[in-house]
């Protein structure tokens, strides 16, 4: 399941055909949801939409197969958001095989959120992580990938969403791919990009050998 990016403000899955063809070429069912954006909805209504859509998955075509998350961006909030803490998805949550964040901003502070569209949130402070961060415990594996070139969405996001996960003994892969910036990341799925050589680091082919080694093909 893919969940684009957009500040929360804008995105919709019509524009990710290009992130699902290439997910799909590694041999797995995608989905790409939909969900509320500001200012129709603040925090936490994306993230409930995005519990909603992976309980409607795991009840329809997902129904006995391995479920992973995955996000770019302000996806990446919400996949892993539902991934880390078990107050979104319940006993569901032990069920995901896996979850991907591409260029996630996992914890900023209201500095960094003028529209106040996390205000809702403990301290207005977006958190990917629980409250109670030893609930992280039991989250499934990670895999956390971020452009070294990246100025919208800092490396450290993922560096210290990574060393947290790891100090609750969540098994974490995180990479910085060299020369990738915020929008590169995501745009290295799409096909042109890839067919022209310009994808500029190997996104598609680490996420699909992280795949593999989760949900070997039946």
């Amino acid at each position: 399941m893919f969940f684009y990016g957009g500040g929360w403000r804008s995105g919709e899955r019509g524009d990710y055909g290009f992130a699902a063809h290439a997910l799909a070429s590694l041999g797995v069912l995608v989905a790409v949801p939909d969900y509320r954006l500001f200012p129709g909805t603040r925090w936490p209504g994306f993230v409930e939409d995005g519990a909603a859509a992976v309980r409607a998955i795991r009840a329809g075509p997902g129904q006995g197969r391995p479920v992973f998350l995955m996000g770019h961006s302000a996806g990446a909030f919400i996949a892993l958001s539902l991934a880390a803490d078990p107050g979104w998805l319940g006993p569901e949550r032990g069920t995901l095989a896996g979850a991907v964040g591409l260029a996630g901003p996992y914890d900023f502070g209201p500095e960094d959120d003028p529209q106040g569209i996390f205000a809702a949130a403990p301290g207005a402070r977006a958190r990917a992580a629980p409250a109670d961060e030893a609930r992280l415990r039991g989250a499934p594996p990670l895999l956390l990938l971020h452009g070294t070139e990246d100025d919208t969405v800092r490396p450290a996001q993922t560096t210290r969403f990574a060393a947290l996960a790891r100090s609750q003994e969540v098994e974490v892969e995180a990479r910085l791919l060299p020369g990738l910036g915020h929008v590169g990341i995501i745009a290295a799925l799409a096909g042109p990009v890839r067919a022209l050589g310009l994808a500029g680091a190997p996104v598609l082919e680490t996420i699909g050998a992280w795949l593999l080694r989760r949900a070997p093909p039946a």
